[in-house]
């Protein structure tokens, strides 16, 4: 699933050069369970979803049902903040700004490329 969704993302930004657009994505994995996405775009917006964490029961490994706790990703509503011109105040401006320091203490640890 990791996979398509990188390749996904990626099909998306890469057809934005068509309309002059210059783009570029860098993927790395950290060996984390997801509680949230975090998307920082052009060091001024951030867009933060959480994840439901819900039982999954379904789940089966080498055919053994597994009882297990699951994520819920794909229907995480967006919140956009923005340190920009259109901030709200200065509390928007450090979630921003603190969303940023978050991502940069994951990617220049424990993140490892993502092929």
């Amino acid at each position: 699933m990791q996979t398509s969704y990188v390749h996904a993302v990626d099909n998306s930004l890469t057809s934005l050069a068509r309309f002059g657009v210059e783009v570029s994505l860098t993927v790395r994995a950290v060996p984390l369970t997801p509680t949230h996405k975090l998307y920082l775009l052009n060091h001024h917006e951030a867009l933060i979803g959480y994840y439901q964490v819900v039982r999954n029961e379904e789940a089966a490994f080498q055919g053994e049902q597994l009882s297990l706790y699951d994520v819920l990703g794909l229907t995480a509503k967006l919140f956009r903040s923005t340190s920009g011109p259109e901030t709200r105040d200065e509390q928007e401006a450090a979630f921003v700004a603190e969303s940023r320091q978050f991502f940069d203490s994951l990617w220049n640890t424990i993140a490892t490329r993502f092929d």
